[in-house]
């Protein structure tokens, strides 16, 4: 997807009605730092030792996050899907994927998409 497509569905999104979810990729599949976003691919923090919150990136690490997020929607069956406020409880602990709060991506596939 071009960088203008990405932006301007991105764009549409933010007109949807959000949930009170965050999903979480790991790019390196490691599970050594993943990226949190929303259902409209905003940044929302960083799992990595703890959590991060967006507001406390550098410029660097926001526009890396972004790209992170992009790719997460590339490789939609490895997001997993978790409730904000398991974030809000405990936002200096990694998460836990044995956690009953954090379970595989609700979605089997991302929404069609809707033609300009």
């Amino acid at each position: 997807m071009s960088t203008k497509m990405w932006e301007a569905s991105v764009e549409h999104a933010k007109t949807c009605v959000l949930t009170d979810k965050v999903h979480h990729y790991y790019p390196d599949g490691l599970n050594k730092a993943g990226v949190v976003f929303n259902v409209v691919g905003e940044v929302r923090g960083l799992i990595s030792d703890k959590y991060v919150f967006v507001d406390d990136f550098t410029e660097k690490e926001k526009a890396e996050a972004r790209a992170a997020v992009k790719q997460a929607y590339e490789h939609w069956k490895d997001v997993h899907t978790c409730d904000n406020e398991t974030l809000v409880e405990n936002p200096s602990h990694p998460f836990n994927l044995g956690s009953p709060s954090l379970h595989e991506n609700q979605y089997n596939q991302l929404p069609t998409q809707i033609p300009p």
